[in-house]
């Protein structure tokens, strides 16, 4: 398994990563505040909606592959 260099991500990158892993590890606890702190490192709605959307499309994938065996 890789590592990831996270000295080489930038304030967003970073920001959206940890949105993500929230969201799929707990999204009944992502908070306001957390949405405001990707919109404080300069993202807009539409990039954090289609992040998230990018991130649920992701998960949903692996568990329908991991039903199926793949």
């Amino acid at each position: 398994m890789r590592t990831l260099d996270t000295e080489k991500l930038e304030k967003q990158e970073w920001a959206l990563l940890e949105i993500a892993r929230r969201s799929t590890l707990e999204p009944a606890d992502i908070t306001d505040e957390e949405f405001d702190e990707l919109k404080k490192v300069g993202l807009d709605d539409a990039e954090i909606m289609e992040a998230q959307f990018v991130m649920a499309f992701a998960t949903a994938e692996v568990k329908f592959c991991d039903s199926l065996g793949f």
